[in-house]
């Protein structure tokens, strides 16, 4: 099964970089995953999965976006939206019950959402040029987390929850 998640993703891949309008969605496992690019080119969008009954989305709108969404357990849900060139956005979740939304206005941003334990609820917003985000949560605080960013460039904004 591994070889052929790997080819899947080898593929939408491949489609992203070379179509400037691509819409993909499979179920493995249980697990949704949902991806749209709509721009010139070389965007990037990954999903991986592994566990039961995880929802991701990533929707990407203009030149040069990479987005990856990772996770591991059960329930969770993630959703990135890209609008603008050369943005980049990660999340990674571990464990059960988490939400992660990363929404990136703009141009050269950075966001990256670490979600590990149980039941963590995390956002980015940025809006401008040259914004960088970290949200950071562990264990099972239960607590949610935001970042709304409005940058002129190099701004770098950091949380950790644990």
């Amino acid at each position: 099964m591994a070889s052929a998640k790997h080819q899947q993703r080898r593929m939408l891949q491949a489609c992203l970089f070379f179509s400037s309008l691509t819409f993909s969605l499979w179920v493995l496992a249980n697990d949704l995953a949902t991806t749209s690019e709509l721009g010139s080119s070389h965007s990037v969008a990954v999903i991986e999965q592994s566990g039961t009954y995880n929802t991701a989305m990533i929707a990407q709108h203009g030149n040069g976006n990479a987005s990856l969404i990772d996770q591991s357990g059960a329930l969770n849900e993630a959703g990135v939206d890209q609008y603008g060139n050369g943005n980049t956005a990660y999340t990674l979740q571990e464990g059960a019950l988490h939400e992660a939304s990363i929404l990136q206005h703009g141009q050269y941003h950075d966001a990256l959402i670490i979600q590990q334990g149980v039941g963590q609820s995390a956002s980015i917003q940025q809006t401008g040029i040259g914004g960088s985000a970290t949200l950071l949560q562990q264990a099972s605080s239960q607590v949610p987390a935001s970042i709304t960013q409005y940058s002129r460039g190099h701004m770098r904004v950091q949380v950790i929850q644990q």
